[in-house]
């Protein structure tokens, strides 16, 4: 087991500053995202230069996160997946997320998004395939998602043909949204965790709700970590919090913060 940080725990913090605050926390991995601010995912740096402050730091790359909208297909979308493999080659990064189109309506037709989802990992399969590196399948739980669910994720992925090259995320936020009861381990390449406060909510939770592991947490994290390791899973749980109650914490009370989830967790 690998206890990582996603680069959105701190996404104003240089990016060898937030390697540095991965390593002070015990963490053995990191995801990067080319979802904040600069598009490349490792901020303009010399691959060369991240690979050694990465072995400096005794780091490894567990993902890029994300190729957004995945299963919207398009020419484009396929050379932005291209573009994302080739930085994840450089710096040695193990996958790319594949996140899918949210906002629906709500009579939008689920079956024909299945279909969609099937037909976009058939067509990237190859790429995966090309480079060595695997896709991890983010179903979003909200109401509005096109992929809400594992299963429905799983049913895409075999009907692909390339199911050797794709794994699941399973979030423990997106896992409560989306009512499931299913853990899939043996299909689980990465864990995203974050804890949402119970008291807090009238509705459906957002992104911005998600901090740091708390143990009185509505999406019972603590609980869904422990079903996925005593049914076999061994592979990174990586904190993933979007509040920006967490995103504005100076480094040492962050620091401090990360540590108590890590010991609350896993110790």
């Amino acid at each position: 087991m690998q206890i990582g940080l996603n680069r959105i725990i701190a996404p104003s913090l240089p990016l060898f500053d937030f390697f540095a605050l991965a390593r002070r926390c015990g963490c053995s991995t990191i995801e990067l995202r080319n979802t904040i601010g600069n598009q490349n995912p490792f901020d303009g740096k010399n691959p060369r230069e991240v690979r050694k402050q990465l072995a400096n730091n005794n780091l490894s790359i567990a993902s890029i996160n994300s190729l957004q909208r995945f299963n919207d297909y398009t020419d484009a979308r396929k050379k932005e997946l291209r573009a994302l493999l080739e930085y994840a080659k450089k710096i040695r990064a193990e996958a790319i997320v594949l996140c899918p189109v949210s906002g629906l309506p709500p009579d939008a037709e689920r079956t024909v998004w299945l279909e969609r989802t099937r037909f976009a990992l058939s067509q990237y399969g190859p790429l995966f395939e090309e480079y060595g590196l695997y896709g991890y399948v983010e179903p979003l739980g909200f109401t509005t998602s096109s992929l809400r669910n594992k299963a429905e994720a799983i049913q895409a992925i075999e009907a692909s043909g390339y199911q050797k090259w794709y794994r699941l995320v399973h979030d423990t936020f997106h896992h409560h949204l989306a009512n499931e009861q299913e853990f899939f381990s043996s299909h689980t390449g990465i864990v995203h965790i974050s804890s949402v406060l119970p008291a807090q909510l009238g509705e459906e939770p957002s992104d911005a709700d998600r901090l740091l592991f708390l143990e009185e947490d509505l999406l019972c994290t603590k609980e869904q970590a422990q079903t996925l390791v005593t049914s076999g899973y061994r592979g990174t749980f990586s904190f993933e919090p979007f509040s920006p109650r967490v995103h504005t914490l100076d480094t040492a009370a962050l620091e401090e913060e990360i540590k108590k989830s890590i010991n609350l967790l896993f110790r």
